[in-house]
C-alpha cells in the first residue's frame, strides 16, 4: 500500500479513538518503506498513530537486518516527539541536548567510535538512527525527557495514561461445530469438528447427535471434544447439539435439522467451501469496487487455488462453483483451466493433476452470480486436495488475460487455505512470510462432493449447472439457470410438502421468498427440459 492509500482510506476507516489508544497499523508497504509515524500535535485524529511494514513488526528472522522489532521502537519514538538523531540534515539539530551532533544517518553496524561534526563519536546505537536492529539499543536521558513531556502535555498523548475504557473485551465462551457432511445416506458416517472457543480452556463437552430421539444413531452422545465418526442408520432429519464449559461458564449450540439422512442408495452431494465472511480481493495493482486484481498481474502469477481437507471415503468432485469480481480476455478465445490436484507435491503442495476443465474467460459470471464448472467425469479424491484456476502462460502485455477471484478478508479463514503458483512454477501459501502476502484467507471456491461416480460424459451432462445463493438463506434465495428454457421449480420441506412452485419460469434467474417458512432443511427441485436436479437449502433466520 502507498502512504496516500493508507492515510486517505485505510486509516480513517479503521482508526480507534486516538485519545484512548496508540493506533498501530501493520501492512505491506510500497517502495521498501519500513514504517512511518504521525508526530504529536500534527495531522488529523483519524490518521494518528504509527504504520509498520508487515515484515518488520516483531521478531522475524527472515527480515534480517531489520528483524528484531526496532522499526516499531523507532516509529513510536517519532509518535512521542523524537526527531532523527542527525536532525534530517548535515550536522543538523534533533533538539535533544545530550545526543551528539551527527553528520547524517548511519547504516549497518559502524565501528565505535565514529566521530563526525566535531563530536567524540556518533550515537549510532540510538533507536532514532538507521542502523541495523541488532546494533541499536538505547534512548538518551534527554530523549526520555522529551517523550515524557509529550505524554504529559501533547494533544492525543496526554489522555493516554488516564484512558480506562475497555476497547477489547475478551471474547465470551462460544460453542460451535461443523460436520464433514450434512446430507448422507442411511448407514454412512459423519465426523463432527468442535470449533468452540473462549478466553479460558474448555474443560467439558457434551454432544447429542440425536436431540429428537429418532434412533439409529451410534453413538448418540459423547463427552469428548472430538467424538470421531457418528453413524446414522435410519433415514430422517436430525438435530445436533453441543454444550461446552470452561469451569466458570457454559454455552450451547443447537443446529436444528442439521443432518439429513436419505434412504440407502440415494445420490448425495455436499457443498464444501473454506470461504466465509466478507467479499474481498487480493492483488498488487489496479482498482475497482472489490479492490485489486489477482490472477495474472505484474508478478505473472500462474494459478490461484485453495486447499481442502480429505473427504469421507467414496466421494467424488463432480463440479466447482467460483466467484469472480473481474475478468479480461486478451483474445476472444482466451481460457482458464479449473483443476483438481492431490496434495502429494513437495511439502504438501499441489501434486498430481487429477482432473481439469477448460473454461472460456468471456463465459465467466461476475459476483454475485457464481460460475459453475462441471467436470466431464467426477474426480475421485482420497486425501487432502487442491482446487483452483490456472492461467495460460502468456507474458505481460496489453492483451494479457486477467481474472480476479474473490477472497475473504485476512483472518476470516485461519489458518489460511489460499495458495498461488508463481511464474517460476513454485507454489506458495498466501500466509507465507516474507515470501508471499503473510495473510490468512481463502478463495470463494465451493466444491461439490458426491457419493456416486458417473463414468460417462453423457451421464455427467445430466447434472444441470444450477447455482443457489445464498445458502444458508434467511428468507430470499436466488436460483440461477444455464439457459432461458421453461424451467420448473419446486421447493419441498423435509415432510415432502410443496412450499413453493413455479411451473414456467422463462428467466435464467428466479428469486424465491421463503420468509413465511420456518428454519430448517428444504429441497429445491428444478426441471429444465428433460433434465432434473435437486439441491439442498438450509433456511436460518
Amino acid at each position: 500500500y502507498s502512504t496516500a492509500q493508507i492515510n486517505n482510506t485505510i486509516k480513517p476507516a479503521t482508526s480507534w479513538n486516538p485519545n484512548q489508544v496508540l493506533n498501530i497499523w501493520v501492512m505491506q508497504l510500497q517502495g521498501g518503506l519500513l514504517g512511518f509515524a504521525q508526530f504529536p500535535n500534527s495531522g488529523a485524529a483519524n490518521t494518528d498513530g504509527v504504520v509498520i511494514g508487515h515484515l518488520y513488526f516483531g521478531n522475524n528472522p527472515s527480515a534480517n537486518p531489520f528483524h528484531l522489532g526496532r522499526t516499531t521502537t523507532h516509529e513510536v519514538g517519532h509518535y512521542l516527539g523524537l526527531r532523527h538523531i542527525w536532525g534530517d540534515q548535515n550536522c543538523g539539530n534533533d533538539f535533544v541536548a545530550d545526543t551528539p551532533t551527527q553528520q547524517t544517518s548511519s547504516s549497518g553496524c559502524p565501528n565505535h567510535p565514529r566521530p563526525t561534526c566535531g563530536n567524540t563519536g556518533d550515537n549510532f546505537q540510538n533507536y532514532m538512527d538507521y542502523t541495523n536492529d541488532a546494533c541499536m539499543f538505547m534512548f538518551t536521558n534527554g530523549q526520555k525527557a522529551v517523550m515524557q513531556n509529550v505524554m504529559a502535555t501533547a494533544n492525543r498523548r496526554s489522555t493516554l495514561n488516564a484512558a480506562s475504557a475497555t476497547l477489547c473485551a475478551a471474547a465470551p465462551l462460544t460453542a460451535n461445530f461443523t460436520a464433514s457432511a450434512t446430507t448422507i445416506t442411511a448407514g454412512q458416517t459423519v465426523t463432527f469438528t468442535n470449533t468452540s472457543g473462549g478466553p479460558n480452556p474448555i474443560t467439558s463437552n457434551s454432544w447429542n447427535f440425536d436431540v429428537t430421539s429418532q434412533g439409529g444413531v451410534a453413538p448418540s452422545t459423547s463427552s469428548v471434544a472430538s467424538p470421531g465418526a457418528v453413524t446414522y442408520n435410519n433415514a430422517g432429519t436430525y438435530t445436533v447439539s453441543l454444550l461446552v464449559g470452561d469451569g466458570t461458564s457454559t454455552d450451547s449450540e443447537v443446529k436444528n435439522g442439521y443432518i439429513t439422512v436419505l434412504p440407502a442408495g440415494s445420490v448425495v452431494c455436499n457443498d464444501i467451501t473454506n470461504y466465509s465472511g466478507t467479499a474481498s480481493l487480493l492483488g498488487s495493482g489496479g482498482t475497482g469496487a472489490f479492490g485489486w486484481i489477482s490472477g495474472h498481474n505484474n508478478y505473472d502469477d500462474r494459478a490461484k487455488v485453495d486447499k481442502f481437507p480429505a473427504p469421507a471415503p467414496g466421494l467424488f468432485v463432480s463440479s466447482v462453483e467460483l466467484q469472480f469480481a473481474k475478468k479480461h480476455a486478451g483474445t476472444p478465445g482466451s481460457t482458464i483451466s479449473v483443476n483438481v490436484w492431490n496434495a502429494n507435491g513437495t511439502g504438501g503442495t499441489p501434486g498430481t493433476l487429477l482432473g481439469s476443465q477448460t473454461v472460456s474467460i468471456n463465459s465467466l459470471n461476475l459476483y454475485p452470480t457464481p460460475t459453475q464448472v462441471t467436470f466431464a467425469s467426477p474426480i475421485a479424491v482420497t486425501g487432502a486436495y487442491y482446487v483452483g484456476i490456472v492461467f495460460s502462460a502468456n507474458t505481460g502485455n496489453s492483451s494479457q488475460d486477467s481474472v480476479a477471484l474473490i477472497t475473504n478478508a485476512d483472518g476470516e479463514t485461519n489458518p489460511g487455505t489460499a495458495w498461488e503458483r508463481w511464474s517460476d512454477n513454485s507454489w506458495h501459501a498466501y500466509s507465507e512470510t516474507p515470501a508471499s502476502w503473510g495473510l490468512n484467507m481463502s478463495h470463494a471456491i465451493t466444491v461439490k462432493l458426491c457419493n456416486n461416480a458417473i463414468t460417462s460424459v453423457d451421464e455427467a451432462k445430466q447434472e444441470l449447472p444450477i447455482s443457489i445463493y445464498p445458502n444458508p438463506a434467511k428468507d430470499i434465495v436466488n436460483v440461477v439457470f444455464p439457459s432461458l428454457e421453461n424451467n420448473e421449480i419446486s421447493v419441498y420441506n423435509v415432510l415432502g410438502e410443496v412450499v413453493y412452485q413455479n411451473n414456467r419460469s422463462t428467466s435464467n434467474q428466479v428469486s424465491i421468498n421463503l420468509s413465511n417458512q420456518p428454519n430448517g432443511v428444504y429441497f429445491i427441485k428444478v426441471k429444465s427440459g428433460n433434465q432434473l436436479i435437486t439441491k439442498k437449502l438450509m433456511l436460518t433466520k
